[in-house]
């Protein structure tokens, strides 16, 4: 006795479609987000009563609660923070840096950098603080 057996007939869906959708979703994804930068240390803010809007486009120096200075992800002297102020392109017409100095750095090392800062040409120094919730 003969039995019949019938090929059975695979159908494979392509994931083609799927896969392009997630590489588009993907590149998408990548090009609407904006990378930040990480900081070079932690920095412990001070709080403040008010805050305030600020450009992108200001250089951001650190000062970290041992005196160490920094910019972008380097660690510098005070003399190569002077340095890079200096040569930074005035904004709306003023020549702005933006300080993030931890709370417990010595207030004698910042009168001395932002005096410092005065003589290079810079005229106005945005301090970083937190806002207060009270």
């Amino acid at each position: 006795m003969q039995i019949k057996t019938e090929k059975k007939v695979l159908y494979f869906e392509t994931l083609l479609p799927l896969i392009n959708i997630v590489f588009l979703l993907l590149i998408f994804f990548l090009l609407a987000g904006s990378f930040k930068s990480p900081e070079p240390f932690l920095v412990n803010s001070p709080y403040a009563n008010a805050a305030t809007d600020e450009e992108k486009e200001v250089a951001t120096f650190f000062l970290n609660a041992e005196g160490q200075f920094a910019y972008k992800d380097r660690l510098i002297s005070q003399q190569e923070l002077l340095d890079y102020a200096a040569k930074l392109a005035p904004i709306n017409g003023k020549n702005i840096i933006r300080l993030k100095a931890d709370s417990e750095a010595a207030a004698d090392v910042v009168i001395v950098l932002l005096e410092a800062l005065a003589e290079v040409g810079i005229t106005e120094v945005r301090i970083v603080t937190l806002v207060n919730d009270a």
